[in-house]
């Protein structure tokens, strides 16, 4: 792909490949396009600004098939959701072994720290990029949202050791391992990226696994109000159950997000 302009200004400049041609001046009106901050008059450098674009989505597709991407968003993405899954497992083996809460929690704050730095890179290259794979909105929605799962992961532990939890209840250890299967499920959707088949099969999986949560959840609730007099310690436990059901429901909001990133650009 090169970039020429026959010296009529700004109509005369085109954007071309081999059989194809792209007006920039309409690139510029939609928005794809965008005049350098330090750049003389009548220089335009290519900028994909497709989260606001409003006027002409097939261009943006056209840009996306004729100009090279960065691969390393899918890099990035797979790195954060293989946080995702890492605090997951670290999450599943607590549920099978109560002593092992206080570590946990100290992995998984690393784990988290790690996945905040993933999400800081996507959100930079994204702004440094010409053509990104899919829509920006959607790069930032799925980044934040991934993030989301982690935070919400550590949190249900924190909250579990500041409380100086020694042993889980049955339906608590059975939602974290619930929780923990769903962390896998979704860094399997997240690898099946860009691929629309896969990552609809994937996202299928968190959503039946997020509907056993929720079961779960009422199942939790009902037990510990009706089994448990002191109300301090129904606090803690209503604190824990709601933290683990909010994270499960995290990673139905991730499916939702990837769903939409497979149908629009599959």
């Amino acid at each position: 792909m090169r970039c020429r302009s026959s010296g009529g200004g700004l109509n005369a400049w085109t954007m071309t490949t081999t059989d194809n041609r792209y007006s920039l001046l309409t690139a510029c009106q939609c928005g794809i396009l965008s005049r350098p901050r330090h750049s003389g008059p009548g220089i335009f450098s290519l900028w994909c600004s497709i989260g606001s674009l409003k006027h002409d989505s097939g261009g943006v597709m056209f840009l996306r098939k004729i100009v090279p991407q960065d691969k390393v968003f899918f890099e990035l993405f797979r790195d954060l959701a293989g946080s995702v899954r890492e605090a997951g497992e670290a999450l599943t083996r607590c549920a099978e072994n109560d002593s092992l809460i206080p570590a946990t929690a100290e992995e998984l704050k690393r784990i988290e720290h790690h996945a905040d730095d993933v999400t800081h890179s996507l959100l930079h290259r994204m702004e440094s990029t010409f053509v990104t794979p899919f829509d920006r909105e959607d790069i930032h929605r799925l980044a934040d949202r991934l993030d989301e799962v982690v935070d919400m992961v550590e949190e249900a532990v924190r909250l579990a050791a500041l409380y100086r939890i020694e042993e889980l209840s049955q339906p608590t250890a059975e939602m974290a391992r619930i929780l923990g299967r769903a962390c896998g499920q979704v860094a399997d959707a997240v690898a099946a990226l860009p691929a629309t088949a896969p990552v609809l099969e994937a996202t299928k999986a968190i959503r039946t696994t997020e509907t056993e949560g929720d079961a779960l959840y009422y199942s939790a609730l009902r037990e510990l109000f009706e089994k448990s007099t002191d109300p301090l310690e129904v606090l803690k436990w209503k604190d824990i159950i709601t933290q683990l059901e909010n994270a499960i429901d995290a990673t139905e909001d991730v499916a939702g997000t990837l769903e939409g990133i497979a149908l629009k650009h599959g």
